[in-house]
């Protein structure tokens, strides 16, 4: 059965905190013992977080999410989108390349009431760094 307020919170995660940049959101919609799997090791908590978000948006300062569908079980919730941005500062010693990259994604959450307890990032993360060394065409959306 869909979770309306577990949408709503994912929802905020990708349009206020991670796309739009209001680190003040990880302290509303994040748990304490938040743990995110993405491109590195987990990132744990909500202050991990925020420094996680402030190191991409300072890399790609236009990063947006487009969510293309979202499915929710309860307290499960799977996003598909694309995560899109310009590569316009430095991100883990890969110089901006002015390069826009489009990266289609799955991410799965847990939400707890309205915390986020959990978020796995599924992406090919070697085509992401390839695409910022080597300036290349935007990778096709399967």
């Amino acid at each position: 059965m869909p979770n309306e307020i577990a949408v709503d919170v994912v929802r905020r995660f990708d349009e206020e905190l991670y796309g739009g940049g209001r680190l003040s959101v990880a302290d509303e919609i994040l748990a304490p013992d938040f743990v995110f799997y993405g491109p590195a090791a987990g990132i744990h908590g909500p202050d991990g977080f925020k420094g996680f978000v402030q190191a991409m948006r300072s890399a790609f300062p236009d990063l947006q999410f487009e969510t293309h569908q979202i499915i929710s079980d309860g307290r499960k919730v799977a996003r598909v989108c694309t995560m899109r941005g310009t590569h316009q500062g430095e991100f883990r010693g890969i110089p901006a390349s002015g390069q826009v990259v489009a990266m289609p994604r799955v991410d799965t959450f847990i939400v707890e009431g309205d915390r986020i307890l959990e978020v796995q990032t599924y992406m090919d993360h070697q085509a992401f760094f390839a695409l910022l060394q080597t300036g290349a065409a935007e990778p096709a959306h399967a």
